[in-house]
């Protein structure tokens, strides 16, 4: 039998480069939750919805440089939020590799277009409460966020940025 636990608090932060110069990193907000546990405890499973209307920069010097990044990560060049308010990862498989270290494969949904992705997880108890962390790596262009990318464009120089998002988390539930 599988239990299911919500997740009650969280951090989420995110990073992206230009190939060349400036790397921004952020937050992100996850609206709800929750990891699914058979009765030995091992992770099976979960889902979480994330907030797409909740970017935060955090590496932008001035709150007027912050907000204008957001608004453009916010517009239809990347995320477009308006259109696609949240975002979902939704857990498929959770091979565990040792007592706490786990290969995870999940859908992940953006802008409604769902694709798997693998990532590892580790996932620990403390003070009566499990604690589950990961590092996430996506190719936005499997999204089809464009903008920028050197997948769907070239001559770009130094205005390329990387199709790559890192996103680490953590969990607690």
């Amino acid at each position: 039998m599988e239990t299911s636990s919500p997740i009650t608090d969280h951090t989420v932060t995110w990073m992206c480069k230009k190939k060349v110069g400036a790397t921004h990193t952020g937050t992100i907000t996850i609206k709800k939750g929750q990891l699914l546990f058979d009765k030995d405890g091992t992770l099976t499973g979960g889902s979480c919805v994330i907030d797409m209307q909740t970017i935060i920069n955090t590496d932008l010097g001035s709150k007027a440089m912050q907000e204008t990044l957001v608004e453009h990560l916010e517009s239809t060049d990347f995320f477009d939020t308006k259109t696609y308010p949240e975002s979902l990862l939704d857990i498929t498989k959770a091979e565990k590799k040792n007592d706490t270290q786990y290969k995870i494969t999940a859908d992940l949904t953006i802008k409604n277009q769902t694709h798997p992705i693998t990532f590892d997880a580790t996932v620990i108890e403390k003070e009566g409460k499990r604690i589950a962390t990961a590092t996430i790596t996506i190719d936005r262009s499997k999204w089809n966020i464009r903008y920028g990318s050197g997948s769907f464009f070239s001559d770009l120089g130094n205005n390329l940025i990387e199709d790559t998002i890192t996103f680490t988390i953590e969990l607690h539930v």
